[in-house]
């Protein structure tokens, strides 16, 4: 999506660009600032969710050696998919854990699971967040599926349409996904213009998709 200066961004915003990075840069002895500095394409996006993450607040869950280290994007990076993050969103901060009892979608999802219980749904929030983000992982690698033997291979090529046809379905899963990820880590429902984010919290004023003509 190409992202103009009224552009909003939210918390799913920083979901999709941690996944799209990710899947650009697999290694995580890569996720660093200083490290991608010759490679434009991708410091340019590790800097977008650095700003995100900013200006969401996740840095403050951080102790000052840890937010002093050059690691620290990384070490964001990873606490967001293994879900570390939500523990320390949410352990003894009462506050917190109100506003996700108050999430219309949560409850929705936890009305649906214990419809004869009455279970706050942070108890297994962990696990519950883990297999969010493990089916999100499977449908971001869906969605970004390429097959280079459509016109020789029949049956990939057959695959493919099957999966071309339902992409938007694909799509809609994954909306949702993104929005319960969002609500987990950003209780607040945050949202940001891209301007916004320029001016206050450094996001990068350039183009992704300038740039990765450029260099890709």
């Amino acid at each position: 999506m190409v992202e103009h200066d009224e552009t909003l961004l939210t918390c799913s915003s920083l979901c999709n660009k941690i996944l799209d990075f990710i899947k650009l840069t697999p290694k995580s002895s890569e996720w660093s600032l200083t490290l991608l500095k010759s490679n434009p394409p991708r410091y340019y996006r590790l800097k977008q969710i650095d700003s995100l993450a900013n200006a969401f607040g996740l840095y403050n869950l951080y102790s000052e050696e840890h937010l002093s280290s050059i690691k620290i994007v990384s070490e964001l990076i990873e606490q967001f998919i293994n879900g570390d993050i939500v523990d320390s969103i949410y352990r003894n901060n009462k506050l917190n854990q109100q506003k996700l009892a108050n999430s219309k979608i949560l409850i929705d999802i936890n009305n649906q699971v214990h419809s004869n219980y009455n279970i706050p749904i942070w108890n297994e929030l962990l696990n519950f967040y883990n297999k969010i983000m493990e089916y999100r992982l499977k449908l971001n690698d869906l969605l970004n599926s390429k097959d280079n033997y459509l016109v020789t291979n029949p049956g990939i090529s057959a695959a493919s349409n099957i999966l071309n046809l339902n992409r938007n379905c694909l799509v809609d899963k994954k909306n949702l996904l993104d929005k319960i990820i969002s609500e987990i880590i950003d209780p607040d429902s945050q949202k940001y213009t891209r301007k916004e984010l320029i001016k206050l919290f450094g996001y990068p004023d350039v183009d992704i998709w300038d740039i990765d003509f450029e260099y890709l």
